[in-house]
């Protein structure tokens, strides 16, 4: 291997790589355990239903929170389910973003598309993303059922949600990794009613 791309993969001196490893994944092994599986099958009911009446599912986060969102409107659509991501469209969000400013991003999508009976999944890992607040109190207006997939304390957005799954910790890496398990448990869940 070449010295310079060498030098850049090593650790710096004194850390400890597996150690890091190992912390990451016992602090997310400790989350997954502490995650209710009835809030998590009460959105698998209550996206079933949705479905059922022929609503459609929007997701929405930013950053990790957002790759997350795209990948349950992913999993969501090659099962079935009506899923659509309100990130996924980078035209769209940034000539909202451009002419409306980027707290109004989702809810100018979901104020032209949510139905009532629809299910908004707003996820978030501090709960306090001024788009996501948004977008759940557009939500709202339309009737639509909101759903949160939130970290630390739930934030702001805990209240404003129908439905609550909660990844309590204060590490965002822990957090989107729960988010991310949660998704999957969803649409497995789904893809057996």
């Amino acid at each position: 291997m070449p010295a310079t791309l060498r030098s850049n993969l090593e650790a710096p001196t004194g850390s400890d790589p597996k150690g890091v490893v190992a912390d990451h994944l016992a602090r997310v092994g400790d989350l997954l355990e502490r995650l209710s599986v009835d809030a998590i099958g009460s959105v698998v009911e209550i996206v079933s239903l949705a479905h059922a009446a022929k609503r459609a599912v929007y997701t929405l986060g930013n950053g990790g929170s957002a790759a997350t969102a795209l990948h349950l409107a992913n999993d969501l659509t090659c099962i079935g389910v009506a899923g659509q991501c309100l990130g996924a469209n980078v035209s769209t969000v940034s000539a909202l973003a451009n002419d409306h400013g980027y707290a109004e991003v989702f809810a100018s999508q979901l104020r032209t598309l949510a139905r009532p009976g629809d299910v908004v999944i707003a996820i978030s890992g501090s709960g306090n993303s001024p788009n996501c607040i948004r977008a759940l109190e557009e939500a709202g207006k339309r009737g639509a059922i909101k759903v949160g997939l939130l970290g630390f304390d739930g934030g702001a957005m805990a209240s404003m949600c129908d439905r609550v799954v909660l990844a309590a910790n204060d590490d965002y890496e822990s957090v989107e990794d729960a988010h991310l398990v949660v998704c999957h448990a969803l649409s497995l869940a789904l893809k057996q009613l």
